[in-house]
C-alpha cells in the first residue's frame, strides 16, 4: 500500500528545505538543489528525489525521508510553507529592492521577480542611471513584463547633498537602450521610497533582505530617520564600490557610490550586515561577448529577448569605454549573490567611503592590513562562479 501510494504521488514534488547548517540554497534544475557555506565546508544536495514519490532531505547531520502523503502533509503543517509562482510549496525569502532602473537593473529585477523562492515585497526607486521619473517607469514596465504585481515606489530624485549625475550615455536616454519601448504612462504606488523601506523592514524585522542596485540615497534617508533599521535587516547586498582594480566613473570609483558618497558613508557605517558586490566582480565574471549574448537571446522567450535587446547602448559603451568584448551586468550578478551567496566568495574587511572631490570622491577604501584599527564590517566579494550565475539567469528567463 505504501509503495502504491508512493508511485501515485504527483510530480513535480519540489519543496524548499533549508539546510541544517543555515547555508543558503540554490536550485539545480527542478530535481535537486545544492547548499553549503565555506565556513561549514563543502556542499550537500537537497531535496533529492530518489524515486517517484520519495523526497530525501539530505542534511549534514541527518537524512529525513518522506515517503508518504501523510508524512508530507505533517511536514507541511509544521513548517508552514508558502506557495511560489509555480504553485509549488516553498519557503519564500523576502526581498526589498532599491534600484535606479536601467538596462542592467532590469535584468536583476527579472531574476528576483521570476525566482520561485523570492518574495519581492516592494521595489523602491532612486535617481541614478537616469532621472527618477524614468527609472520608475522602467521598473514598472519590467514588473509588468514579468506578470507580477509587486508595488513600485518613487524615492529620492537627487543625492543628499549633491546635484544628480546620471549615466544616460551608458544606458541610453531612456536607460533601456533607446530601442523604442513604451516606457511611459504607468503609475507607481503611493508613498516615498525611504518611508516604504522603513515600513517593509519594520514589518519583516530580521526576516528581510535588502538589495541595492543604485545610489544609496533612499537607504541613507531611511536610516537617518530611523537608525535602528540597521539591526532589523537580515542581510543587505549592495552593488557598489570596487573590491580590486579600476573604477567605471573615475580611475578608482564605482558609479553608484560616486553619485552619492555621503549616503554611502551613512549606510556603510550604520551597522547593517553588508555584502558588497563591486564592479570588479561584474567585469571579471558577468561580461558577455556577442556569442554569449546570442546564447541568452536564443532561449527564445520574450524575457530573454528583452534583457538582451535593452543592452544596445550599454554594449557599445562597454566596447568603446570599458575595454570589454561586450556589455557587463553588475546588478544581475549582485542579485544572484543575494539569492545564493555561494555564487561568490568573500573577505571580511573594513570599508570606508571617501566623500571628497575630484579623484577622492566616492572611493571605497578597503583596509586589508588593519591599518585603520577599525573592525571589519563588510563582506566584500573577491571572486564569483560565472557558471552558477549564468545558470540562475537562464532559469529566470525560461
Amino acid at each position: 500500500a505504501l509503495l502504491a501510494a508512493a508511485l501515485s504521488f504527483p510530480r513535480p514534488l519540489t519543496r524548499r528545505f533549508w539546510p541544517a547548517n543555515g547555508g543558503p540554497a540554490r536550485y539545480d534544475g527542478w530535481k535537486s538543489a545544492h547548499y553549503g557555506s565555506k565556513s561549514a565546508g563543502g556542499h550537500g544536495t537537497f531535496p533529492y528525489f530518489g524515486g517517484r514519490g520519495n523526497i530525501h532531505e539530505i542534511r549534514r547531520s541527518h537524512v529525513l525521508y518522506i515517503h508518504h502523503s501523510r508524512q508530507l502533509a505533517w511536514y507541511n503543517r509544521i513548517h508552514s510553507p508558502a506557495r511560489n509562482r509555480f504553485g509549488l510549496e516553498s519557503f519564500m525569502r523576502k526581498f526589498i529592492i532599491d534600484t535606479d532602473t536601467a538596462s542592467d537593473d532590469a535584468v536583476a529585477l527579472v531574476m528576483a521577480l521570476r525566482h520561485p523562492d523570492i518574495d519581492v515585497q516592494a521595489i523602491t526607486v532612486v535617481a541614478g542611471n537616469v532621472p527618477l521619473a524614468q527609472a520608475v517607469q522602467n521598473a514598472l514596465y519590467t514588473v509588468e513584463l514579468c506578470n507580477q504585481d509587486t508595488p513600485v515606489y518613487a524615492g529620492c530624485a537627487k543625492p543628499l547633498l549633491r546635484e544628480l549625475s546620471t549615466a544616460e550615455e551608458v544606458h541610453g536616454r531612456d536607460g533601456m537602450g533607446d530601442i523604442g519601448l513604451p516606457l511611459w504612462g504607468r503609475r507607481p504606488a503611493d508613498g516615498h521610497g525611504a518611508d516604504v523601506l522603513r515600513q517593509v523592514i519594520n514589518d519583516n524585522a530580521n526576516d528581510i533582505t535588502l538589495v541595492t542596485l543604485g545610489p544609496l540615497t533612499n537607504v541613507a534617508l531611511a536610516l537617518l530617520r530611523e537608525p535602528e533599521l540597521a539591526r532589523r535587516v537580515s542581510s543587505c547586498v549592495i552593488m557598489g564600490g570596487i573590491g580590486s582594480g579600476h573604477g567605471n566613473i573615475t580611475p578608482l570609483a564605482e558609479f553608484n557610490i560616486w553619485v552619492d558618497p555621503e549616503a554611502a558613508k551613512i549606510v556603510f557605517e550604520s551597522g547593517m550586515p553588508i555584502t558588497m558586490i563591486g564592479w570588479d566582480i561584474s567585469w571579471k565574471y558577468a561580461a558577455f561577448d556577442p556569442k554569449q549574448a546570442a546564447e541568452i537571446r536564443a532561449i527564445g522567450t520574450k524575457l530573454a529577448e528583452y534583457v538582451i535587446d535593452i543592452q544596445a547602448t550599454l554594449n557599445q559603451y562597454a566596447i568603446d569605454q570599458s575595454n570589454l568584448a561586450g556589455f557587463d551586468w553588475p546588478d544581475p550578478i549582485a542579485m544572484a549573490a543575494a539569492i545564493d551567496p555561494n555564487i561568490a566568495s568573500y573577505e571580511k574587511l573594513r570599508v570606508d567611503i571617501a566623500t571628497g572631490e575630484g579623484l577622492a570622491r566616492g572611493l571605497t577604501v578597503l583596509d586589508r592590513l588593519g591599518a585603520t584599527g577599525r573592525p571589519p564590517q563588510v563582506d566584500v566579494a573577491i571572486s564569483a562562479n560565472r557558471e552558477l550565475f549564468v545558470d540562475m539567469l537562464k532559469q529566470a528567463l525560461r
